[in-house]
């Protein structure tokens, strides 16, 4: 796998390890893409990315919500795959409000 290190300026604090399936995008098996967009996203410290598993591992901002990297994913897979997505659609529900 290849490490992305994080970006200069990004936080440092807790963090938490995803597992990313990346079959559902065109960039998922590109190494160099991949590296390359993840880091970019909001949230996003590192990432490992196994163009030959189509997996990365990310870590990720423990204060930031994990709902956007994911719903990008899924709205990026079903771009790739021809599925027209709806905005208003989530891909995952909105965590409960807090008390």
């Amino acid at each position: 796998m290849t490490r992305r290190q994080r970006s200069p300026g990004r936080r440092k604090g807790p963090a938490c390890r995803l597992v990313l399936d990346l079959r559902g995008v065109a960039w998922g098996g590109d190494r160099d893409t991949a590296t390359a967009m993840l880091p970019a996203r909001p949230g996003v410290l590192d990432a490992d990315v196994d163009p030959g598993r189509r997996k990365a591992v990310v870590i990720h901002d423990a204060h930031q919500e994990v709902y956007p990297l994911w719903n990008w994913l899924v709205e990026c897979g079903a771009h790739c795959s021809g599925v027209q997505s709806r905005r208003d659609e989530r891909a995952m529900p909105s965590p409960p409000p807090s008390s």
